[in-house]
């Protein structure tokens, strides 16, 4: 019995480590290409990433807002999974000292490129290159659905924020009827004109299969190559297992099968001194929760 157990957690592990090497190489081949910033980022649709970036600004309005946290007169900020830089110049702009990282080196490349005044490095956000409490903000755009350890990336990002310093993450949602939300989400996209309908068949034949099939979620989400989605709770779960507080969710309201794919969150580190009797509870962002206020 003991090694059957021991037999699934290798499988379970190679198929993790392939899901961060296909991550990885994609990247990476992105970085050498001229293509728009929404191929860049991996988004399939230039409305989607459009909408994510109103988003992203969204939090980075809100980081900016509680940057009073930080004990410095300029913030250092880190972003990890910079892709181009996009985000690291609005930092720049506000104020604060910047560092932007990513783990494919043509990425980091072209973002040294385009912001030669700034410093940017390669490096993985499961081993990140700096001593514990470096920064005091951090920001996570697009990552941790993109790597198959999302607590081990967390829990890197933790390491490296400074006490009373902000962490604000944005990710992919985990959906209660997956399959139906995919299937509309591509019927969208047709009707805007965004992918072909040649596209839409496969894609729409290749859902259904998998759903006669019963195929799991998870093989089908690895099989097709698409980042992993995270539930709010789940998250929280494990905000709550470390030292943080004033956890943050932002959540962007919609109905049913129409949410955002996209979702957020932010916590404070906190010191030892500072640890409160019991975990704070988590709060809704005002802005995400009144639908749409958050693209003002």
């Amino acid at each position: 019995m003991e090694h059957q157990k021991h037999g699934h957690s290798h499988v379970d592990q190679a198929c993790q480590n392939e899901f961060d090497k296909d991550w990885k190489l994609r990247f990476e081949e992105l970085g050498k290409k001229d293509v728009p910033i929404y191929q860049k980022a991996s988004y399939e649709t230039k409305h989607s990433f459009e909408l994510r970036e109103k988003f992203i600004r969204h939090l980075i309005r809100e980081s900016l807002r509680k940057k009073t946290t930080a004990a410095a007169a300029r913030p250092l900020v880190l972003d990890v999974g910079c892709n181009e830089g996009y985000y690291i110049q609005i930092l720049a702009e506000n104020g604060f000292e910047v560092c932007g990282i990513d783990y494919a080196e043509s990425l980091v490349r072209a973002a040294r490129k385009k912001n030669p005044d700034l410093p940017f490095y390669q490096a993985d956000v499961y081993a990140l290159p700096f001593k514990e409490n470096t920064f005091d903000l951090i920001f996570s755009f697009g990552v941790i659905q993109c790597v198959a350890d999302w607590q081990k990336a967390l829990t890197e990002i933790y390491r490296v924020l400074k006490p009373r310093g902000v962490a604000i993450v944005e990710t992919n949602r985990s959906f209660r009827h997956p399959y139906l939300e995919k299937l509309s989400r591509n019927m969208r996209n047709w009707i805007r004109g965004e992918i072909p309908f040649k596209e839409i068949v496969k894609k729409t034949m290749r859902l259904l299969q998998g759903r006669a099939k019963n195929e799991p979620l998870a093989a089908f989400l690895s099989s097709a190559g698409a980042p992993t989605k995270h539930s709010i709770p789940a998250i929280i779960r494990f905000l709550e297992g470390q030292e943080v507080s004033d956890i943050v969710i932002h959540d962007p309201a919609k109905y049913g099968l129409f949410h955002h794919l996209f979702w957020g969150f932010s916590f404070v580190k906190i010191k030892n001194e500072d640890v409160p009797a019991s975990p704070s509870n988590p709060t809704n962002c005002l802005l995400c929760f009144r639908s749409g206020q958050w693209k003002s």
